[in-house]
């Protein structure tokens, strides 16, 4: 249930409360006050999803991250509905441009890309209701539960599946100088995998930890604080079905064609999950090793993250609180693009002398500004791409 939802449905509460007062006041010795409040309430319950009104009123409300999950669980159950809404948005418009001109658009072809969209959105809901299918039962969420969810924007739950194409398919070749940075850094640096643990913070989909997972290390420890990436990425393990997933159906802008619009990748689910790797779902900035002593180096991999930072300097801290007394390395990639209301917004050479002045020894730092796509349409008018940072540092 949205917030609007929740408001519509206490207005109607009120409204019948007034409603049946005023009757108890015109028939005080009456059973008509009675009957019609039972009606009215009942049919307001029913429309109005009863277990939320239940869970609210006997003060059973989930913690804080089971809420999350479950948020994140009716987000994806609304995408196919919110995204077919979107587009019929655009069939309106067409009342607008006037008779003759809605002919012309239709022999154009606009009326069928205008399908073809219709259908490439069903198909990606396959993908949407299915992780959320697999995170009810993963995570025991009940109906009660989800009638207690609040579905937030559809642009996250288009991000999440469209990260699949990022992370999942031949689109991932996106992720190639990340991975060469990534396998040389800890090839050289690390010097027994079998006794080092690699933290990797905002870890999205997962594909950058599971690739390093691979690598044979005793332990890769995922930290996500986005409830939908999370269970996208649980998802990606524990079954092989195979999916068709059209990221690029968020915008009608730099298509050549409609079948470009509308061209898909495939991502195909992993039967089993790499045994040293573990998923976490919450705030790097509260993460902690668990018996960081049995490891030779703890190293933390940061992968387009730095610049997620409301407060960089609270991730400097959680970096230097998880690398605690071993011999720790910090491996970055990524850009400089600052989101979400940052209170500093470091030029590359600050977080240098930031890293110094903080005790960090840098090892290697390659020439900044290799480019790297982010759900590029490389068969698209605009293709947008990230100049790329790149730091190995040491402590103690």
């Amino acid at each position: 249930m949205n917030t609007s939802d929740r408001t519509e449905n206490l207005t109607r509460v009120c409204i019948a409360i007034v409603i049946c007062m005023l009757l108890n006041s015109a028939f005080p010795k009456s059973y008509i006050p009675a009957i019609v409040s039972a009606i009215l309430m009942a049919t307001i319950l029913y429309k109005g999803n009863f277990p939320w009104l239940v869970q609210k009123f006997i003060n059973t409300e989930m913690s804080i991250p089971k809420q999350s999950l479950v948020d994140a669980i009716v987000t994806l159950q609304h995408y196919e509905n919110a995204t077919l809404t979107w587009n019929q948005k655009k069939r309106n418009n067409l009342k607008f441009v006037g008779w003759e001109s809605k002919k012309q658009a239709k022999s154009v072809g606009y009326l069928h890309h205008l399908d073809a969209v219709d259908s490439s959105i069903r198909i990606n809901s396959q993908l949407a209701n299915g992780v959320a299918e697999d995170a009810i039962k993963r995570f025991d969420i009940t109906p009660l539960d989800l009638k207690a969810g609040t579905f937030k924007t559809n642009s996250r739950a288009i991000e999440a599946i469209t990260h699949f194409a990022r992370d999942w398919s031949s689109i991932s070749e996106e992720l190639d100088p990340l991975f060469k940075f990534i396998n040389s850094s800890l090839d050289k640096y690390v010097k027994d995998k079998s006794k080092t643990l690699v933290v990797v913070p905002g870890s999205g989909l997962g594909r950058i930890a599971h690739e390093v997972a691979k690598m044979g290390f005793a332990r890769v420890e995922t930290v996500e604080f986005s409830g939908l990436m999370y269970i996208c990425n649980e998802f990606v393990y524990g079954g092989a079905e195979k999916y068709e997933v059209y990221p690029f159906l968020g915008s009608y802008s730099h298509h050549t064609t409609a079948e470009n619009h509308t061209r898909h990748v495939t991502f195909q689910r992993i039967q089993k999950k790499p045994e040293n790797l573990h998923l976490n779902y919450g705030d790097f900035r509260k993460f902690t090793v668990s018996n960081p002593e049995q490891y030779d180096q703890i190293v933390v991999l940061s992968a387009f993250f730095l610049d997620t930072a409301q407060n960089m300097f609270d991730y400097f801290k959680a970096i230097e609180n998880v690398i605690g007394e071993n011999k720790g390395l910090w491996i970055n990639v990524g850009p400089l693009k600052y989101g979400t209301a940052p209170y500093v917004e470091f030029t590359l050479e600050e977080i240098r002398k930031l890293r110094e002045l903080r005790g960090w020894k840098d090892l290697d730092e390659p020439e900044a500004g290799e480019l790297a796509g982010y759900l590029t349409n490389k068969e698209g008018l605009w293709q947008g791409y990230y100049g790329l940072t790149k730091w190995v540092s040491s402590r103690n």
